[in-house]
């Protein structure tokens, strides 16, 4: 029997609007997360990572977003097809989110309490001095004194409001939590705080993680395997050491290479040239071929795919042999 909690199969998304056209946001993308693994999903803002976790919680605004093809299988139950009831009862229960900006994710006009406790009253079927305390308790556990239970989202600071939004995510002790940039919000001590605790949900309760970040320290801490992003596509995926040594992608090195050097051996960083493609009109064949320094004709004749580097790391590039993390 599969050990995966969640495998996303040939999902495209894309947007489609009069204004813009076709926007391709998410192309072929595949992956599996096994139970009690985290997953990393790192790359430049636009590769299409929130749309993937927007599409598996099945919340993308439909339209301009429409889901062309895939599969989204959450033991084996593929959430792009089953009933809105049993997807609500899902969402929130067994699969939660924390959402990259805390502003728009809180209700304004309701108190921070109260938008805790009716998730718990939902999903554990709770009464309502059982969910208050359970709220209280999810508020204290992220660092905000239980007295704030019926302040409203405008009282809080932005970090504040952060820490609001993993509560009620962590609240229902999801199987599978999608994290969109959690800690982008927070200061360096309460970041700190926020990643330990999502690490014992991991370990005590055996919850799987899909982590969105630009940090790649923070997936170098936290991530058992990475996949790296770019124009929609996974470029290279596999175990988040093996990816980090061998960095066989040259978008890969790229984000390595635009990271300061603490040794003191480099003292420029050294960016990717060029900005990423206009998702309305993507390159043909690879993506990244007119960014990369090792691209030649051949790079953009057709689809590229995801080839085996080694053991369970794969890279979508042909160039990827004389690269090797240089």
């Amino acid at each position: 029997m599969s050990n995966n909690i969640l495998s996303v199969k040939n999902l495209t998304v894309k947007y489609i609007s009069r204004e813009i056209g076709v926007c391709h946001a998410v192309n072929d993308v595949s992956f599996d997360v096994q139970k009690g693994e985290t997953l990393g999903l790192v790359g430049e803002t636009g590769a299409g990572k929130t749309t993937i976790a927007l599409g598996i919680m099945r919340i993308l605004q439909m339209p301009p977003a429409r889901v062309v093809s895939g599969e989204i299988l959450l033991d084996d139950e593929d959430l792009l097809h089953v009933p809105d009831a049993r997807m609500r009862s899902i969402r929130g229960g067994r699969v939660s989110m924390i959402f990259q900006d805390p502003m728009t994710a809180l209700n304004p006009i309701d108190r921070i309490g109260g938008q805790i406790s009716e998730m718990v009253r939902l999903h554990l079927n709770l009464d309502k001095a059982q969910s208050v305390a359970k709220a209280m308790e999810m508020l204290e556990m992220v660092g905000i004194p239980g007295a704030r239970f019926d302040d409203y989202p405008h009282q809080f600071s932005g970090g504040m409001k952060q820490r609001v939004i993993i509560a009620i995510a962590l609240a229902c002790k999801p199987e599978l939590l999608l994290a969109d940039e959690p800690t982008t919000a927070l200061d360096v001590t309460i970041q700190a705080q926020v990643l330990n605790m999502m690490n014992e949900l991991k370990t005590d309760l055996g919850t799987s993680m899909v982590l969105i970040t630009h940090d790649l320290g923070v997936v170098a801490e936290t991530c058992d395997r990475v996949a790296v992003i770019y124009a929609g596509e996974i470029v290279e995926i596999g175990a988040a050491d093996a990816v980090f040594e061998k960095r066989s992608h040259p978008y890969t090195t790229g984000l390595f290479n635009s990271l300061p050097d603490i040794t003191g051996g480099r003292k420029r960083l050294i960016p990717i040239a060029g900005l990423m493609p206009d998702p309305t009109a993507l390159p043909e064949g690879c993506k990244f071929s007119p960014r990369c320094h090792l691209a030649d004709e051949s790079c953009t004749q057709g689809p590229v795919a995801l080839g085996l580097e080694s053991g369970t790391h794969f890279v979508r590039c042909l160039k990827a042999s004389k690269n090797q993390g240089v």
